[in-house]
This record gives C-alpha cells, structure tokens and sequence, in this order.
C-alpha cells in the first residue's frame, strides 16, 4: 500500500517535471521510508494518545528511536510488520512501565542499562542484508553510538540524582528494547552466532 502510494506520488512530481525520470526509483523509496515513518509515527501518538501515557511514551521512544539510527539491528521485511512490531513493542512497554513501578529497583535498572551500554559498543552496527556498509560507515556509527549512549548517559545520571525515578525507569527501557532489537538482528542477520 504504501509503495503504490509513494510511486504515484512520484510519479506525479515527474509528470510535473519536479524530478527527474532517472532519479525515480531513489525518490519512490525514500518517499516509502518517509510515508513509513509518518504511520508508524501517528501509531505512536495514536496509543500515547489513546493510553495518556504522553511522558513515559515520549522517554522511551526518544532513545529508542536515536539508538536504532546508529546500532542497527532487526528490521521487518514489511510496512505491516514495521507498524505490528512497534505497536507490540510500545504496548509491551506501557505494560512493562507499570509493573516496573510496583517493582522498581534501580541498582537492577542501571546493571541492565549498563549491560545494554556494552554490548551495543561491542556490536555497533548490525548490518541489515539490504543495507552493506562500508568499513567507514562502521567507525562512524561506532562513533555516533558512543556519542548517544554519553547523552543517554547524561540524562539517566541527572534522573537519579534528581530522584525522578519513573523517568529513568522510561528513559532504561527505551535503552534496553533498543539493545534487545540489536542483538535479534545479529542473531537473524549473521550466519555465525554471536560470539
């Protein structure tokens, strides 16, 4: 659906002479990824929405989202399953905020965080089958993870330090979904298990 909506879309940029005609196919499918984007973003403010959960969506799907951009990590071969696995994931986090509420420890939070913080390091980036990266896209996105996991790092410490523990608590699981997400892609995406 949302190919055939991206390549009349594109289509009519040609007819009006916005683009070029050789140029089509690079605009169809980055038109997708956009027309992509846009429904797995309305999902998300859809649920936030639908639930009230504004705050604790918005802590968790920040990192969440910047970390994917730089480690990688399994993708859905389709739109659907893009739109089903964020609303799964999403759904499993508001659930997971509330048990973790009643639960919370921060030593196991950090520890988990922490243990999410090194393995990211370790196999930055996970390439994607359709994505091949070159030897310096792989220092570059080595680079940018560090850089966001300093940040994350910045922002979880004043978490603790100003005792806003349910932010940190958003802020943990946003980190440790995206470790989960990386450490399915390699496991799906190399041929040798991680060693």
């Amino acid at each position: 659906m949302l190919t055939r909506l991206a390549k009349y879309m594109v289509f009519f940029l040609v007819k009006q002479k916005a683009i070029d005609k050789e140029d089509t196919l690079v605009y169809i499918y980055g038109t997708e990824v956009l027309l992509s984007t846009i429904f797995n973003m309305l999902i998300i403010l859809g649920i936030a929405f639908y639930t009230g959960n504004y705050a604790q969506i918005l802590f968790f799907i920040v990192p969440f989202l910047f970390l994917r951009m730089t480690i990688g990590g399994y993708h859905a071969k389709t739109h659907i399953g893009c739109a089903m696995l964020m609303t799964i994931t999403i759904l499993t986090y508001i659930y997971l905020v509330r048990y973790m509420q009643l639960y919370f420890n921060a030593y196991l939070t950090l520890f988990s965080v922490i243990i999410s913080f090194v393995l990211m390091y370790k196999f930055t980036p996970v390439e994607h089958p359709n994505k091949r990266l070159l030897p310096e896209d792989y220092a570059r996105a080595k680079k940018n993870t560090i850089i966001v996991c300093s940040v994350l790092i910045g922002f979880m410490t004043y978490f603790v330090i100003a005792r806003e523990v349910y932010l940190l608590i958003y802020m943990s699981l946003g980190v440790i979904s995206s470790a989960v997400a990386m450490l399915i892609g390699k496991v799906a995406y190399t041929k040798t298990p991680i060693k």
